[in-house]
């Protein structure tokens, strides 16, 4: 075989070779990290390397021929333009390798990091565990201390609620026989009050009229005596008396006889217990005569007003009324109570009350 055919085999082989090598180091570019596939370029590369080899001595023979041929120089540009992208691809192919290696160191360390830092956690989680482990009992101790001291405390309020709902409910007891008490005590005050009124105030009542037949006209008095136990207010008393006469013995007055009617207004001061009043009026028409024979009779009414000596009590009244009584065994007349509630109206009627007062 001659040496322009060998060198056309030996450049076909290293082109196939050169085409197989590219698409395993765009292959290895893309990210793909087969191992095979890596150890099949390498062998790929010894291959051409041999190619080359091979070449360059022919091409040393050749050179030591002078002038070579057209083919032979075309064939030489072509196996100069192998050798540059060879170099080329060991280049590619060592910078790859250098970041892969890299890439991995990297990897490496990440991985030492991450085993480091979770042996680390691990460690400090069973460390932490082990304290749990530890405190585990006084917890539940505490717990039950804690829950015993709940029931304890909750029993001692429940004890405590009860005493207070006992404590209330006497409370409520003693309130109510309290305001019993004071109603109770009220009432008695009042009783007392009231029995203070009755036995203590002022009483003014008169006594039966004397008249005195030797005069003329004809006296009558009125004593008035105060039977309570402190002073009367001031006193007011209004007396209406009447005469009656008839022709034949008159034994009590009749209305239609009245031969002489009159009143008079007297004003009194405070009278102390014990000490009498006297009030007086005379009867121009009365005669000693006809009153000893029975032919006169007198009638006397009226009505008395004063304070009773308590100034906040209302004043009180009281109504008097007395007529003669003549005595046909002695021959002589006397005195006897009448209703002077029903008396007085009909008097004030007969002269006029409250105008057409008497003089004096």
């Amino acid at each position: 075989m001659s040496d322009t055919a060998q060198f056309v085999l030996i450049a076909k082989r290293i082109l196939r070779e050169l085409s197989a090598l590219k698409q395993a180091v765009s292959a290895g570019f893309l990210g793909i990290q087969n191992q095979n596939e890596l150890r099949t370029a390498n062998t790929r590369l010894l291959g051409i390397q041999e190619g080359v080899e091979a070449i360059n001595e022919q091409q040393q023979a050749a050179n030591e021929r002078p002038d070579p041929t057209p083919e032979m120089r075309s064939i030489l540009n072509a196996l100069q333009g192998i050798q540059a992208e060879q170099r080329t691809g060991n280049r590619s192919q060592d910078t790859y390798q250098k970041r892969n290696l890299v890439a991995s160191w990297a990897a490496v360390i990440v991985l030492l990091a991450y085993t480091t830092a979770t042996a680390y956690q691990a460690c400090v989680m069973k460390g932490t565990l082990f304290e749990i482990k530890k405190q585990t009992p006084k917890l539940s101790e505490s717990a039950d201390a804690a829950k015993s001291a709940a029931g304890t405390a909750s029993q001692a309020l429940k004890d405590s609620e009860d005493s207070f709902k006992k404590t209330l409910e006497q409370m409520k007891a003693q309130t109510v026989a309290q305001q019993k008490a004071a109603i109770a005590t009220e009432r008695s005050n009042k009783t007392a009050i009231a029995s203070l009124h009755v036995s203590e105030r002022a009483y003014i009542f008169m006594s039966p009229p004397q008249v005195d037949t030797t005069q003329h006209p004809v006296a009558i008095s009125f004593p008035l005596t105060n039977g309570g136990h402190i002073p009367s207010g001031d006193i007011e008393v209004v007396v209406h008396q009447a005469t009656f006469e008839s022709k034949v013995l008159m034994l009590s007055w009749n209305p239609g006889l009245s031969i002489e009617h009159t009143w008079h207004r007297f004003q009194l001061p405070p009278t102390p217990p014990g000490t009498p009043s006297v009030v007086g009026a005379r009867l121009m028409l009365a005669s000693k005569e006809k009153l000893d024979s029975g032919l006169q009779a007198i009638l006397v009414a009226g009505k008395i007003t004063y304070g009773d000596g308590f100034p906040d009590d209302p004043l009180q009244q009281w109504y008097f009324c007395t007529q003669t009584n003549y005595q046909t065994l002695v021959k002589q007349i006397g005195w006897r109570p009448c209703d002077g509630r029903m008396v007085v109206p009909f008097l004030e009627h007969l002269d006029g009350y409250p105008n057409n007062e008497s003089p004096e």
